[in-house]
């Protein structure tokens, strides 16, 4: 009984780490630096088309704490960020970040990946949502794909 105790002690901290800040000094490659942030009215995310003009499209929900990100970057690097609960935020890349942000969207091949990659799922884990070049990917914590995952890396430090 000690045993599973200490197994659920040490998987309660691991997640309540998880869940701190992430040191931006730690990442400065993938960390939006020069963003510029204002605030715009708050508005209901909707469900997009893959027809978009952006760039890509990014939303991840779930986690322990029941996460609603919505990021939509445009080819010169604007974009609009929505949470939960929040206004709306719009900014600006900088140069490095855009490129990037476009090598992972090149090696990670949409393409080659079928639409949905939900084979599993961890408990309180995220759900992604990523359009590009008109291709829809839906995938999940447990069943990421290899190649999404430089991607997702990215544009989770972009969220942070």
């Amino acid at each position: 009984m000690r045993a599973v105790r200490a197994v659920v002690a040490t998987l309660l901290i691991a997640v309540v780490a998880g869940c701190g800040d992430v040191d931006p000094a730690a990442t400065p490659s993938a960390t939006p630096q020069n963003v510029t942030p204002t605030t715009q009215p708050s508005t209901t995310p909707s469900t997009t088309s893959t027809t978009s003009t952006a760039l890509l499209e990014f939303s991840r929900t779930g986690g322990i704490a029941g996460m609603d990100d919505r990021l939509v970057v445009q080819p010169d690097g604007s974009y609009t960020l929505t949470r939960r609960g929040s206004s709306a935020k719009a900014g600006q890349l900088g140069q490095a970040e855009l490129t990037l942000l476009r090598q992972q969207l090149d090696a990670a091949n949409l393409g080659a990946l079928p639409s949905v990659t939900r084979t599993g799922t961890i408990a309180d884990g995220f759900t992604y949502r990523l359009v590009y070049q008109g291709r829809e990917v839906v995938t999940a914590d447990g069943s990421l794909p290899p190649q999404l995952e430089p991607l997702i890396g990215v544009l989770n430090r972009l969220l942070a």
